[in-house]
């Protein structure tokens, strides 16, 4: 059963960096708002 356990890596993987990023970008975003930085990557 290699293959649960490659599927259950990646999941844990792609999870861990959705939250780092969506995390950092919450923080900047907050941070952002507050001061009126007009930079808008996307």
């Amino acid at each position: 059963m290699d293959a649960t356990s490659v599927i259950w890596t990646v999941v844990i993987a792609v999870i861990a960096a959705l939250s780092l990023s969506a995390g950092g970008w919450r923080l900047r975003r907050a941070r952002g708002r507050g001061r009126g930085d007009g930079r808008r990557d996307r």
